[in-house]
């Protein structure tokens, strides 16, 4: 699976506040970062260190249980959070034999390499047990893999449907939302990710801190500096030993090489703060 990482991060270094899918208002009204009118140094963008006043301040101060609270929660969240409070909601459902046997037939076929036959006997197996986590999980990821995005989405939303405390779907759901700059979106699936399971004894490590890198990278974008400051805090301060079986522990793997540029995001959300002592 491809990773957006570095997307992203120019993404939050170039922030125009006027794109699709951000609250409009972000970026205006701030005022210049040093007194006399004095120009940053060269190379540093003017707009990703000038102090915030106003509404933007006031938005860029929020905690991120503020900030969940007020952007839209897609439908599928909505059981995610209800588990959360009663986890003695799950109804025990046993998918048929048949749909078991497909299911073992398509995993195997897509670990050969055979996708068209792996999807051939997961969307038969998924048929036969549309309330089974593990197949829609499974043809979300192979259908994303492809790049076919609307297929993934909506598998991986009925996966979290069937199964609310399957955190890498939710994962890829809040990481497939960023890869199309839906940051509202992104910040509500990856923002209860975040505070429904924070410490999980049962969720891989590397999986919580992906989610932190990913949350924090869209608060920033969206304009959220403290929230954004908060999670890829979280992220950086992090110690995860490799483990080369688990998939969310080679993906973060892969976004080591950007912790120089994380730490440039979180000194400017700093001064954009008026915190300019700790961007340091």
């Amino acid at each position: 699976m491809v990773l957006v990482a570095a997307t992203l991060l120019i993404g939050c270094r170039s922030f125009d506040s006027s794109r699709e899918g951000v609250s409009r208002g972000v970026g205006e009204g701030v005022v210049g970062l040093q007194p006399g009118g004095l120009e940053p140094p060269e190379g540093l963008e003017a707009s990703a260190v000038r102090p915030r006043q106003g509404d933007d301040l006031v938005r860029a101060r929020k905690a991120l249980t503020e900030v969940v609270a007020e952007v839209p929660q897609p439908d599928f969240l909505a059981k995610v959070v209800q588990a959360s409070h009663d986890p003695s909601s799950e109804d025990g459902y046993e998918p048929p034999l048949s749909a078991q046997r497909a299911y073992l037939a398509g995993r195997q076929a897509w670990r050969e390499n055979r996708h068209h036959e792996a999807l051939r006997q997961l969307e038969e197996a998924f048929r036969l047990a549309p309330r089974e986590g593990r197949i829609a999980r499974l043809l979300g990821m192979i259908y994303a893999n492809a790049g076919d995005l609307t297929r993934g989405v909506y598998y991986l939303e009925r996966a979290v449907q069937a199964d609310p405390q399957d955190l890498y779907s939710l994962y890829l759901l809040g990481r497939f939302a960023s890869m199309q700059a839906k940051w509202p979106e992104a910040i509500a699936i990856l923002g209860v990710a975040a505070q429904v399971y924070p410490s999980d004894p049962e969720v891989d490590p590397s999986l919580s801190v992906l989610i932190r890198y990913y949350l924090g990278t869209a608060l920033m974008i969206a304009g959220y500096d403290a929230a954004g400051i908060d999670q890829l805090g979280s992220y950086l301060s992090a110690s995860i030993e490799f483990d080369r079986y688990s998939r969310a522990s080679r993906e973060l793997a892969v976004l080591e090489g950007q912790r120089s540029l994380v730490l440039q995001m979180l000194g400017d959300a700093y001064s954009r703060l008026g915190r300019p002592g700790e961007a340091v």
